[in-house]
């Protein structure tokens, strides 16, 4: 019996991710992410039972913890030091710190997931994630004098996941990546907080 290796394991999904960012699901190819992990597409099938498995694998932390950040976020004590202040720099600092916890999802993995997973059960994840943010928004603004139309809150849900698949195309550097994604997040937040008073 030969037994599952998890550094084999970790290099078929290395090189999944390469390949995938390259040519999204639909156009890669498990031959080439085969010999680029230095194995037969027989020993990939050992790991991973279809393309498509080997996709869901890399993929299901990031849409997974990016669905508990929508869930979550204000359960959290991101705000209670933060709230008080009008001071940007402590708003930034703690955005910063909170979103660092979940540093995982914001990886070419997540991109790869909005962006490039047509044919797959994520293909309709960033509609997915606009209509939730679009459902929040709107519900932080619901008690407002002004009545916002619910394209407003699509047009910004939009907007801010066009923003994070933005960063995650141009930049690579994990911690400019992070702060850009503060940036993007905290625009968003105060913004929504803005319209809210």
């Amino acid at each position: 019996m030969q037994y599952k290796k998890d550094e084999l394991r970790d290099t078929i999904l290395a090189e999944s991710e390469k390949e995938f960012l390259k040519k999204g699901y639909r156009n890669a190819s498990l031959r080439q992410i085969a010999k680029r992990s230095g194995m037969t597409i027989g020993n990939v099938y050992h790991y991973f039972d279809s393309k498509e498995a080997l996709f869901n694998e890399l993929v299901k932390h990031e849409h997974d913890a990016f669905i508990y950040i929508l869930n979550h976020h204000s359960d959290r004590e991101l705000m209670s030091n933060t709230s008080q202040s009008v001071d940007l720099t402590v708003w930034k600092r703690s955005l910063r710190s909170f979103l660092a916890e979940f540093k995982p999802i914001f990886t070419n993995r997540f991109l790869i997931m909005l962006d490039m997973s047509e044919g797959t059960k994520y293909e309709h994840t960033k509609g997915e994630f606009v209509k939730f943010l679009n459902a929040h928004f709107l519900e932080h603004l619901k008690n407002q004098p002004i009545v916002f139309s619910p394209k407003f809150g699509e047009l910004i849900s939009k907007q801010l996941i066009e923003g994070v698949i933005t960063i995650l195309r141009t930049i690579t550097d994990e911690n400019e990546r992070l702060d850009m994604m503060t940036d993007l997040f905290l625009f968003y937040i105060l913004g929504i907080m803005g319209m809210a008073k």
